[in-house]
């Protein structure tokens, strides 16, 4: 409590902005990317209190990880229900 942990890895992941200094992901500066073409380059944060800080707390974990991707199974108006439980799977895989 109070080491500045959660704060440093929300740093990291793009949620706060850092005061100072940069953040590197193997040798790339990626300080200034968004936080979906951090997720891109493998970086990625799953918040410690889910209930608190999730997404969205009435739906599952996998829904929730499917959310930043959501552009690659949607067309339109409509969704993929195949492709997001691939992608899904594979989140949780990974």
């Amino acid at each position: 409590m109070g080491a500045g942990r959660t704060e440093l890895l929300a740093c990291a992941a793009g949620r706060l902005k850092p005061v100072a200094g940069a953040v590197e992901l193997h040798g790339r500066d990626v300080s200034r990317l968004t936080i979906a073409e951090r997720i891109n380059a493998g970086l990625v944060l799953v918040p410690e209190d889910c209930q608190r800080d999730g997404l969205v707390q009435t739906i599952s974990v996998g829904k929730n990880l499917s959310l930043a991707v959501i552009q690659s199974f949607t067309r339109g108006l409509f969704t993929s229900r195949g492709d997001k439980d691939r992608i899904i799977a594979a989140s949780i895989r990974d």
